[in-house]
């Protein structure tokens, strides 16, 4: 059953809705009200206008993550970093490169749900250079950009 979203008719032809939930379809109508009468206690209201309806996407991506720290240990390099705090973080892909000016490609195909992961398939003496993405769980997920860049060589 609709309601009325304001009790008191508005100043301006504008209206802004102050709490949105992403993927629920809202359908707003407009109504003219004036008053008659000298005390002005008589009120008399329009048709509705074509009925407006709205499904609110989320397109805003997640921060980067922050804190990323990587530490080697014989065949193994260890990632951990900071938690984003956005509430619709579905995960983080781990982003491996060669060397700083390189591009990175993902470790992980379906986002790791912690914030630390073990890269087990370094070579011994080599650098590498990670990042992180964060990924939330719109409809469409949204990426974050890539954190800050570490380098660390394996033992």
């Amino acid at each position: 059953i609709p309601q009325a979203l304001t009790l008191e008719p508005l100043v301006s032809p504008a209206y802004s809705e102050s709490e949105v939930t992403f993927g629920i379809e809202r359908c707003f109508v407009v109504r003219m009200r004036d008053s008659v009468g000298l005390t002005d206690d008589l009120h008399v209201r329009s048709e509705p206008s074509e009925v407006a309806c709205v499904n609110f996407v989320d397109t805003f991506p997640p921060v980067s993550p922050t804190g990323l720290v990587a530490v080697s240990s014989d065949n193994v390099i260890s990632l951990t970093w900071t938690a984003n705090a956005e509430n619709d973080i579905s995960g983080y892909f781990v982003l491996r490169g060669p060397a700083v000016g390189a591009t990175l490609n993902p470790l992980n195909a379906e986002p790791v749900e912690v914030t630390n992961y073990r890269d087990t398939t370094v070579e011994a003496g080599v650098s590498y250079v990670y990042a992180i993405q964060a990924v939330d769980s719109a409809a469409k997920p949204n990426l974050s950009p890539l954190s800050e860049r570490v380098m660390e060589q394996a033992r």
